[in-house]
């Protein structure tokens, strides 16, 4: 399945969650899944341990089966040591819901 797929199929509460489980933010996962750039080598692990093996390393970044090898390898290295997404903003969140002031 492709990002944009899989972003797609997506709610609103459920984006905002998987953008804060990958540890980046939902207008960079449109960035991706509209093909604008690619994903670096450990936004494509964290991704894949987001999604729940929904989605692939090797559909994120085909040009990188030199480094995650199998699609097995590739689920392994995203539950190894050392993938930890960035702690969840919730200044961020409550922008995106609507429910943060503008202070300014």
């Amino acid at each position: 399945m492709t990002l944009r797929d899989y972003f797609n199929r997506l709610s609103k509460t459920e984006r905002i969650s998987f953008a804060d489980r990958a540890g980046t933010s939902i207008g960079y996962l449109w960035v991706l899944s509209g093909g604008h750039r690619r994903p670096s080598p450990s936004l494509v692990l964290r991704l894949v341990h987001a999604s729940d093996g929904h989605l692939g390393a090797e559909e994120l970044r085909p040009d990188l089966k030199s480094i995650f090898g199998t699609p097995d390898r590739a689920r392994e290295l995203s539950h190894a040591q050392g993938v930890n997404p960035r702690k969840p903003n919730p200044t961020r969140r409550k922008k995106i819901e609507g429910t943060c002031s503008e202070e300014g």
